[in-house]
C-alpha cells in the first residue's frame, strides 16, 4: 500500500561556506542583539514545550472529555465532538466551521498505533498529523488515502519491522504527536446522525488488535501494560490522576463520555470517575453528547 512518509530536503550545497568557523571575538553582543536571540529561542522552542505539557495532562486522562469547548483524550486514542466546534473556543484554530472536529496525541515511544478508518463514501474527512512544532508532516483522507475502508500503521521514527499488508504507512519524524481529525457534516439531525454512525466505526488499536490507550501504573508513572515497545527507559514525570482531573475540570468541569445509554461497564466506570472527581473536589463527571472517544 501507499505510503505517506514526507520527501527530505537535501542541504543547500553551499550550506558549509555559510557558517562561520567559530565565534567571531571582534563582534559585540549587545542587549538588543541578546533580546533578540532570546525571542527567536522561545518562539523555535515555544511548541515543543506546548505540545510536551499537552502529553503529561493527558497521559492521566481516564476517558474522552471536554476542556472547556475542546476535546481531549488519553495518550493514544482520540477524542471528537459529535456537533460544531464553539464559537467561544480560543485553544487552537478552528477554521472550518463545516465539520466535527477531533483531537489527540499520539506516543510512539509506547508503541505504534492502527488507525482503523470505515467506509466512507463521498464524505470529506482527515485526519492530519503534526510533529512536535506543529508543522503538519502527513494527512490520511479524501485527498491522499482515499475514502474507502483502510488501515493506517502510524509509527515512530525508532519503530523496527515490517508493515503488516493492507495498510497504509504513515511515518512519525518523532515520537510525540498531535493528530487532527474533521468529518464533513450538514446541519441538520438526519446527517448528524449519520456521521455519529461513521464516529462509531473509527478505532485506534496496537498491532496486537488490542486497544491502543494506556493507562500509568501510579506506584512508577509508567504504562501499565506489557505491549510491543516498551516505554523509554528515562524518569517520568509523574502527573497524578487526581490532579489532571482537577486541572481539566476546573476549565470545563464537564466530562465527555461516550452517547447514549450506560451498560454495566460504563456505569463501573462513570461511578470511578466520580469518586475520583469528588476527591479532586470538582464536579462529578456527567454523561454528554459533546464528544466521543475512538
Amino acid at each position: 500500500m501507499s505510503s505517506l512518509n514526507p520527501q527530505p530536503l537535501p542541504p543547500s550545497p553551499n550550506w558549509a561556506r555559510a557558517l562561520p568557523p567559530g565565534p567571531d571575538t571582534s563582534v559585540k553582543i549587545t542587549e538588543a542583539y541578546a533580546a533578540m536571540v532570546a525571542r527567536d529561542a522561545y518562539f523555535w522552542a515555544w511548541p515543543l514545550v506546548n505540545l510536551y505539557n499537552k502529553r503529561l495532562n493527558f497521559k492521566d486522562v481516564p476517558e474522552p472529555m471536554m476542556v472547556g469547548p475542546g476535546p481531549a483524550a488519553p495518550l493514544n486514542r482520540v477524542a471528537m465532538l459529535t456537533d460544531y466546534i464553539e464559537p467561544e473556543e480560543r485553544l487552537v484554530a478552528c477554521p472550518n466551521q463545516d465539520v466535527v472536529y477531533g483531537a489527540g496525541s499520539l506516543a510512539f515511544d509506547l508503541s505504534p498505533v492502527v488507525i482503523e478508518v470505515p467506509d466512507m463514501g463521498e464524505r470529506y474527512w482527515t485526519l492530519g498529523f503534526l510533529d512536535a512544532w506543529t508543522n503538519p508532516w502527513a494527512y490520511a483522507g479524501r485527498r491522499t488515502t482515499g475514502n474507502r475502508a483502510q488501515r493506517l500503521f502510524v509509527h515512530g521514527p525508532r519503530w523496527q519491522g515490517e508493515v503488516p499488508a493492507g495498510m497504509h504507512r504513515i511515518a512519525a519524524p518523532g515520537d510525540d504527536v498531535w493528530v487532527i481529525g474533521r468529518i464533513l457534516v450538514d446541519h441538520d439531525a438526519r446527517d448528524h446522525a449519520v456521521v455519529h454512525a461513521l464516529q462509531d466505526q473509527f478505532a485506534i488499536r496496537r498491532p496486537d488488535g488490542t486497544p491502543a490507550h494506556h493507562l500509568l501504573d501510579p506506584a512508577t508513572g509508567l504504562p501499565a501494560y506489557t505491549g510491543i515497545v516498551q516505554a523509554t527507559a528515562i524518569a517520568p514525570t509523574v502527573v497524578s490522576c487526581r490532579a489532571a482531573i482537577g486541572r481539566m475540570a476546573s476549565a470545563s468541569a464537564r466530562f465527555c463520555c461516550r452517547r447514549g445509554g450506560w451498560n454495566s461497564g460504563e456505569r463501573e466506570r462513570q461511578s470511578s470517575l466520580a469518586s475520583a472527581a469528588a476527591r479532586a473536589s470538582v464536579k462529578a463527571p456527567v454523561s454528554s453528547p459533546d464528544c466521543i472517544g475512538l
